[in-house]
This record gives structure tokens, C-alpha cells and sequence, in this order.
């Protein structure tokens, strides 16, 4: 079995927020590890933040999974919050238009205040 190149870590709880840290390269190889991982991790929590400042690569196959998070979060009245991506990912969020509805936020001051 192939490594996985996207790691997954749930770090820590912030108010009722869960943060979870993505690192390495979320490609279409890494979809079944990152529906399986939010399978569970939406049993115990509807409000998530996605740390997105170690994700070196994503590809459309991870931004459809990150929009179809968002719709099952927003269907149990929940908030998915899109933290510190890098430069590329704002970039693509932004020519895709995800960054029309997704909750982006950029920096630890922000995150705060959006708690």
C-alpha cells in the first residue's frame, strides 16, 4: 500500500472549535483518507478549522472535498473555517471562486475575532 502524502491531525479544541492541521499533498490519491478521517471526526464535532498552512499541494479532487465538507458541516448547522492556506491555495480558492463562500481566514487575529 502506498504512503499517504496528506497527513491529517486533529490538534486541539478552540472554544467548540476542533482544529485540524493538513500537511503534505492532498491530490485525488488522498480523497478516500480525508472522507474516512472527517467520517469520524464529524460524529463528534459540526464546528472545524482546518489548519492549512503546512498543505504544500491541492489539486481540484481536494477543493471538491473541501466544498462538499463545507455543505455537510453547513447541513448540520455547523462552521467550517479555511485557516492560514498558503499563497497558491488563496490563489486557487480564489480562481475557482470557492472563496465566495468558504470561510477563509488568514491570520490568528482574524481567528479570534470569527470565534
Amino acid at each position: 500500500m502506498k504512503e499517504s502524502l496528506l497527513k491529517l491531525n486533529e490538534k486541539l479544541k478552540i472554544k467548540d472549535y476542533t482544529l485540524i492541521e493538513l500537511s503534505g499533498e492532498f491530490d485525488l490519491n488522498e480523497v478516500e483518507n480525508f472522507n474516512s478521517f472527517f467520517e469520524k471526526t464529524k460524529k463528534n464535532t459540526n464546528k472545524i478549522i482546518l489548519d492549512l498552512s503546512k498543505l504544500e499541494y491541492l489539486d481540484s479532487s481536494g477543493t471538491g472535498c473541501f466544498v462538499r465538507l463545507h455543505n455537510e458541516i453547513q447541513a448540520m448547522n455547523g462552521d467550517l473555517i479555511i485557516y492560514n492556506p498558503s499563497d497558491f491555495i488563496k490563489d486557487l480558492f480564489s480562481i475557482s471562486r470557492l472563496d465566495s463562500f468558504l470561510k477563509i481566514i488568514n491570520t490568528k487575529e482574524e481567528l479570534d475575532k470569527n470565534l
